[in-house]
C-alpha cells in the first residue's frame, strides 16, 4: 500500500511503516482471536436467555493485544476481551457477567467493570 507522508503532530517520528509477524506469533493471536470469539458468542446466548441481566455490549471482529505487562488500560464497554488478554481466566469473565462471586469483581458492577491488574 502506497501511503502519503503526512505532517507529525507532536511526534519526533511516525510509526513503523513495517512489521514482522512469526508463525507462532500469529498462530497466538489467532487462539486468541477465538477464545475471544467464543467466549462473545456465549455470552450473548447467555444474553438471549436472560441469565446475563442489564445490558450486554458484546463485540466481534475486535483482537486484543497485550502490550507490556505494565501497561494501564482504560476501556468503557466490549472489554471481555481486553480482561482476557490481561490474565483473567474466561471462567472469571463469564462468573462476572452473570454476577457470580467468583468473579474478577466479585459479583458486583456490571458488564463494564473488570478489573484485571493494570485496568
Amino acid at each position: 500500500i502506497q501511503m502519503n507522508k503526512c505532517d507529525l503532530h507532536q511526534l519526533e517520528e511516525g510509526p513503523p511503516l513495517q512489521a514482522e509477524l512469526t508463525r507462532e506469533q500469529g498462530l497466538q493471536y489467532y487462539r486468541t482471536m477465538q477464545t475471544v470469539r467464543r467466549t462473545e458468542l456465549k455470552a450473548d446466548k447467555l444474553y438471549k436467555q436472560k441469565i446475563i441481566r442489564g445490558f450486554c455490549h458484546l463485540y466481534d471482529g475486535q483482537v486484543p493485544t497485550r502490550h507490556d505487562p505494565s501497561d494501564h488500560l482504560i476501556t468503557v464497554y466490549c472489554c471481555h476481551g481486553y480482561t482476557y488478554t490481561h490474565g483473567v481466566p474466561i471462567r472469571e469473565i463469564l462468573a462476572k457477567l452473570t454476577g457470580r462471586r467468583g468473579s474478577v469483581a466479585k459479583g458486583k458492577g456490571g458488564l463494564m467493570h473488570m478489573y484485571p491488574p493494570h485496568f
